[in-house]
């Protein structure tokens, strides 16, 4: 490729680019492209791009200020455009455009009268034109205006006289359509101040305006001079009316002339000035970029270009402009300067070096200067220790010495940021690593491959899958050779792949299958620690609960809850375990937890109630478990159990040793049965109360009367109420304590 295809491939590239941010409605975007491209034109030496291509960047840029409302920037790009070729329409209509959008209603309508002639057929001139009218009609009086605004009506009105000139030599030297305006031929010109227009008629409003604004010129112009007026005819020499137009009411007294293309840079210059100062960086590049646009052998607005793409971080553009600036003017140390910013920030220190010897050679004396060199070195060292240990495995270290590099220069040499990314990783702070890449970039790219596959390592580390795999995805699309970008990819693919998997198994009923989804998923990276195996981990958890594996379920909950200490669905699936296993004060405490954490949890008050509940029978006798009888258990199983208890834990059957403990478990049994075999005690036991609330509540009488008075009962009242009624096949109950239990006589004849 030739040096004149490639300088035109580079400013087509930003045009296209600036094309499809203005198609997305990102304007600032596209004025920011559109600018690059006018750059881009103006550093063209070889392929000497056509004037019509500069004058539809300058149109479309007029367009994104326009679309901004920002309708100075969109003037002044404008008369760029007609500037260059009066004769193309559209950028007639793009200043009439910005003049209506600043509410320069008569100056709009110049523009369009002088516009619209070029294509009489062009409807949206048309119409631009009528509601021009319709609002000049209807809109009041104009207040005083600030110098700013007469500064800025004089100028346009300037523009229009010159425009005018314009008009005239093209005529006479028989130009066509076609060929744009040099604005150097008109430099020796006479002035004119009246403005060709279309032979519209005008309505009794605009004379009558019209005979004011010439009443007004005329009282206030000085007895030696007469007010500045000339008459236009129209283009069409057929047209019955002439038309005469005052620009301003008075000519000011600094109005020689326009300004020459000089004087607009350094207001450009000026301007970019001011916004630098004011942190206005974006505005201060188009700024710049104007200057340069109009001037571009000037050093000095490189330089400044250059400073203001230092603090956006551009530093491709830095260098560029640096550069530029060097070429134009071999004794600009600032421009030597900021080269060796711009390199230092992408972490190129030969090439920081060397340019900060050139500035030193013109400016030895500069501290600044001096001190950014010194600084070279010091990175550089920091950043060579910092990968030795990285690639040691000390990555505690290598972290200290990328934050020392980082802390040594603002802004951050990239280099430095990369490596501490890196080290943060590699310590397990995946969250601080993703964090920072944020504001990593590569030579000033925010979007470059380094970039993106170290954020992407941070996400997928953090358990943002999702946009883990998008970011590898954008990584292979700008380099498709990218193996650990490949690998990462896959991984997330089958990871994912397989939780899903899990999730739809579950969701049919089938889980011993989702747990063995789950589980390929997690053996994919069993190193990994994030909110993604904290997903797993409590998928699997509730598998496993479905298949009665409680210990299980609970080693997989804690996973999940050491991984992500906010997660309300794991400390649920750790209360159902804990419950499962009649660990009833931790299931409270983690119902109450998922309560904190997520209030809306349906059900989750009834789950603390029943948990409490569970706690409450835990603390109390299970009398089901002393009798070893199921809670669901009928009267015929409830005596059975009774008498086998009894048996089993009758004092005369024990030993001496243990008979005092056998004691206390007979007299449990009495109590047992006492509640189990009364259907209205037994359903208060059954919803947690314990035998002292049930005595309590029998003595208050819901039914108004009093019940038994407690569980106190002596052995021969147990034994008597065992045998007396039958229970054991004897007959009815005895006065006072006859065929009871008597600790001499054991038990009564034939038992």
């Amino acid at each position: 490729m030739s040096a004149a295809d490639a300088a035109t491939a580079i400013w087509q590239q930003h045009k296209q680019a600036a094309d499809l941010s203005f198609k997305n409605g990102n304007y600032p975007e596209a004025a920011s492209n559109y600018t690059k491209v006018i750059i881009a034109l103006n550093d063209d030496r070889s392929s000497r791009p056509a004037v019509s291509d500069r004058v539809k960047v300058y149109a479309n840029r007029s367009l994104a200020c326009l679309k901004m409302a920002d309708f100075k920037e969109a003037l002044k790009d404008a008369q760029i455009a007609v500037g260059l070729d009066p004769r193309w329409q559209k950028g007639w209509y793009r200043l009439a455009s910005a003049l209506e959008g600043l509410g320069m209603l008569p100056e709009a309508e110049t523009a369009l009268d002088t516009g619209l002639p070029l294509d009489a057929s062009n409807t949206e001139m048309q119409q631009l034109l009528k509601q021009v009218r319709r609002k000049s009609k209807g809109s009041p009086p104009a207040d005083e205006q600030s110098s700013e605004d007469r500064q800025l009506h004089q100028d346009i009105h300037a523009f229009f006289r010159k425009q005018c000139k314009n008009a005239t030599l093209l005529k006479e030297r028989g130009a066509n359509n076609n060929v744009p305006v040099d604005d150097n031929l008109t430099q020796s010109m006479p002035a004119k101040q009246g403005v060709q227009q279309a032979s519209t008629p005008l309505t009794k409003q605009q004379k009558k305006k019209r005979r004011q604004q010439k009443k007004a010129a005329q009282s206030s112009a000085s007895p030696s001079q007469s007010p500045e007026r000339e008459s236009v005819t129209s283009p069409d020499p057929n047209s019955e009316r002439v038309t005469q137009v005052t620009p301003c009411s008075t000519k000011p007294p600094c109005c020689s002339g326009p300004p020459t293309t000089e004087q607009q840079a350094e207001s450009a210059k000026d301007l970019g000035n001011t916004q630098y100062k004011a942190g206005q960086y974006d505005a201060a590049l188009l700024s710049y970029g104007k200057a340069i646009a109009l001037c571009p052998e000037v050093a000095a607005y490189y330089g400044n270009r250059a400073a203001a793409a230092l603090m956006k971080r551009q530093y491709k553009l830095a260098v560029q402009d640096s550069l530029q600036a060097t070429k134009l003017s071999s004794t600009f140390a600032r421009g030597y300067q900021r080269a060796g910013k711009a390199y230092l920030c992408m972490g190129q220190f030969d090439e920081a070096d060397s340019q900060y010897k050139r500035a030193l050679e013109l400016e030895p004396s500069s501290a600044a200067i001096k001190g950014e060199a010194q600084l070279v070195d010091m990175i550089r060292s920091n950043l060579k220790l910092g990968q030795e240990c990285l690639q040691a495995g000390d990555a505690r270290q290598a972290q200290w010495h990328a934050d020392k590099a980082v802390r040594l220069h603002s802004p951050a040499v990239e280099t430095a940021l990369l490596l501490k990314c890196e080290a943060l990783i590699a310590l397990g702070k995946y969250a601080e690593a993703l964090n920072e890449t944020r504001s990593l970039t590569i030579q000033g790219d925010p979007m470059a491959t380094e970039v993106l596959t170290v954020r992407a390592q941070a996400l997928y580390l953090t358990g943002n899958m999702s946009l883990a795999e998008n970011t590898y995805q954008v990584v292979l699309r700008l380099d498709p050779d990218n193996a650990s970008s490949r690998k990462g990819l896959k991984r997330i693919k089958l990871m994912n792949s397989s939780k899903n998997a899990g999730n739809e198994a579950f969701k049919a009923g089938k889980w011993r299958e989702a747990e063995q989804h789950y589980t390929q998923a997690l053996e994919l990276d069993s190193h990994l620690k994030s909110a993604f195996v904290a997903q797993c981990a409590c998928n699997r958890a509730a598998a496993h609960l479905k298949l009665g594996n409680a210990e299980a379920a609970l080693k997989d909950a804690e996973v999940a809850t050491e991984l992500d200490s906010q997660y309300a669905r794991a400390y649920m699936r750790r209360a159902a375990a804990h419950q499962a296993l009649e660990h009833f004060e931790e299931a409270v405490r983690d119902y109450e937890k998922v309560k904190s954490l997520e209030d809306s949890t349906a059900g989750i008050d009834s789950m603390i109630r029943d948990a409490k509940t569970a706690l409450k029978k835990s603390k109390r006798v299970d009398y089901y478990k002393l009798l070893e009888l199921d809670q669901n258990a009928g009267d015929a199983d409830l005596k059975r159990a009774y008498r086998k208890a009894a048996l089993r834990y009758h004092p005369d059957k024990a030993s001496s040793e243990d008979r005092d403990e056998n004691e206390k478990k007979f007299k449990l049994v009495g109590q047992a049965n006492a509640i189990l075999s009364d259907p209205a005690k037994r359903q208060k036991y059954d919803a947690g109360w314990s035998a002292e609330e049930i005595d309590q509540g029998m003595q208050m009488g819901e039914d108004g009367t009093y019940g038994h008075g407690g569980h106190g009962a002596n052995m021969d009242d147990v034994f008597a109420h065992m045998f007396a009624g039958g229970m054991f096949g004897g007959g009815g109950r005895g006065g006072g304590r006859g065929g009871g239990f008597s600790r001499r006589g054991g038990f009564p004849p034939g038992f």
